[in-house]
């Protein structure tokens, strides 16, 4: 039976040669049982092992192009994750391209994603994720959507609506700072922090709406406030106030108001708005203020 070949880390063979050197290669070869050859050739190697990652076995893969841009890169990715600042990989290639352009014989430096990827290789780092727990759909919903599709289907031939003339809404919270949920990092590392401004659970609503031609109908914003801002917004938007940042019946009758019922082609023809299952969306006062006052149906997404 042949022998069991073993792999060694850089951390571990660093071990072994500090052994070598304080008693012999042979006795750091019977300490570690690890052949003399190997030893010696370890001990020759020394310094390209101190610049390698403690945790990389093999220095696999071709030599960096650049190493004197990877060196002065560096310290700069390490400082930037010590501070918790997130760190994309497209940042790192423009940082690489400002820092080629300080640098002697760097003329041909592009800061490809290629070269993004093999300096990740080859300092021990990876894009890393923060962990979330996801939503699970439920057990039926792809017989809920054909269902929904089949509805949809129907009522459009029964009352010919105009594609202008079928929307779809959805509100959506916002946050005042949206952090990167990904950053390289060093790989192990347990805990990946990212900096944030503070912000990030200071939230708006958003309600954004289209309609089935590809129209596009005004963002209306709900701030969590009680007054309405007195500062200039951008044109094109419609802003309003709940004290709880919100939609409620209010909220969604005035959205009807302001955004629905001010459309391209509103109140000509019957219509047909798709909401999801919100509480709000399927009150009594909203039903009765798009079939009144703007000639619309009412198409509930099944949640």
């Amino acid at each position: 039976m042949g022998k069991i070949r073993q792999s060694f880390t850089v951390k571990e063979k660093l071990k072994v040669v500090a052994y070598a050197e304080a008693h012999c290669n042979r006795a750091a070869g019977r300490e570690f049982t690890i052949d003399e050859k190997n030893v010696r050739n370890w001990r020759k190697l020394k310094e390209r092992l101190q610049k390698m990652p403690k945790s990389k076995k093999a220095n696999r893969g071709s030599a960096p192009h650049f190493p004197d841009l990877e060196k002065a890169l560096m310290p700069w990715v390490t400082d930037r994750r010590q501070q918790g600042f997130a760190l994309s990989t497209t940042e790192l290639r423009l940082k690489a391209i400002h820092l080629s352009k300080s640098l002697p014989d760097h003329k041909n430096f592009r800061g490809s994603i290629d070269w993004c990827y093999g300096f990740l290789r080859r300092h021990d780092l990876s894009i890393r994720r923060r962990t979330h727990i996801s939503q699970k759909l439920p057990a039926d919903y792809e017989d809920k959507l054909l269902e929904f599709q089949k509805y949809i289907i129907k009522v459009r031939k029964q009352n010919n609506y105009l594609l202008s003339q079928i929307g779809n809404a959805d509100q959506t919270p916002l946050t005042f700072d949206l952090p990167a949920d990904t950053t390289i990092d060093h790989k192990g590392t347990s805990t990946v922090n990212i900096r944030t401004t503070g912000n990030e659970k200071n939230r708006f609503t958003v309600m954004l709406a289209c309609t089935a031609d590809g129209g596009k109908l005004p963002p209306y914003v709900v701030f969590k406030r009680k007054t309405m801002p007195k500062m200039p917004f951008p044109k094109g938007i419609i802003v309003q106030v709940h004290q709880n940042g919100w939609f409620d019946d209010r909220i969604t009758k005035d959205w009807l108001t302001q955004v629905w019922g001010r459309r391209p082609g509103a109140g000509l023809s019957r219509s047909l708005l798709v909401l999801d299952a919100f509480r709000c969306h399927k009150s009594e006062e909203v039903k009765t203020q798009l079939k009144d006052e703007h000639k619309s149906d009412l198409a509930i997404i099944p949640g």
